[in-house]
């Protein structure tokens, strides 16, 4: 099997595009009960030069599978980190997904660049 292995760090992989790393409970997978929290980390990276993060929004795993409505970062950023606690109610697989947005001039707006997306995934598995 042939598979693409992307340097962990945005200055070692270069390019326009941002670096989106999630974890929960400090892996790429966690098992757990229903309604038992999972503590979800994200760090977000722009390559040295390529602009600056201008929004993230998450996926968590809903039916409707539609991502929640963007942050807006009100000062834009080469590096975001966040945290954020999540349960789910009902036993089942749920993927939960974190997208951000870097523009070259960072300003986050329309009338800047377009936007270079990327985004990062995690499963949480409630038995």
């Amino acid at each position: 099997m042939t598979q693409v292995i992307v340097p962990a760090t945005a200055k070692e992989r270069g390019g326009l595009q941002p670096l989106v790393h999630l974890t929960v409970n400090g892996k790429d997978r966690a098992e757990v009960s229903p309604n038992q929290p999972v503590n979800l980390v994200g760090k977000i990276e722009m390559p040295p030069g390529a602009g600056k993060i201008v929004e993230y929004d998450y996926y968590v795993g809903s039916s409707d599978y539609k991502f929640e409505p963007a942050t807006k970062l009100s000062q834009p950023q080469t590096r975001v980190s966040l945290t954020r606690t999540i349960s789910f109610p009902k036993q089942g697989e749920y993927v939960i997904a974190l997208r951000t947005a870097g523009q070259r001039d960072g300003k986050g707006d329309a009338s800047g660049t377009t936007p270079l997306i990327n985004i990062d995934r995690v499963r949480v598995v409630v038995r």
